[in-house]
């Protein structure tokens, strides 16, 4: 499944950025996030706290099974 990372979802300092790296798996996002991080932050090496942090706030995409708190079975739903 697809994966999907927003800046903003990193940090409470990143809050303002608008960035969002997507990608086929976790390691496809990270190579955009590093290249963001580097570019538009100044960050030249991503400590290993911040490493954590963006592998914690990638979210699974292009489907209902990425989108926390439903069930979605055969065309129904139901909003937990």
């Amino acid at each position: 499944m697809a994966k999907q990372l927003k800046c903003a979802d990193v940090d409470a300092k990143m809050r303002g950025c608008s960035f969002v790296a997507e990608g086929r798996d976790e390691a496809e996002v990270m190579k955009k996030a590093a290249d963001h991080a580097k570019s538009a932050h100044g960050m030249a090496v991503i400590p290993p706290d911040v490493e954590r942090k963006v592998r914690a706030a990638i979210r699974d995409t292009g489907g209902p099974q990425g989108v926390p708190g439903r069930d979605v079975k055969l065309g129904t739903s139901k909003l937990g």
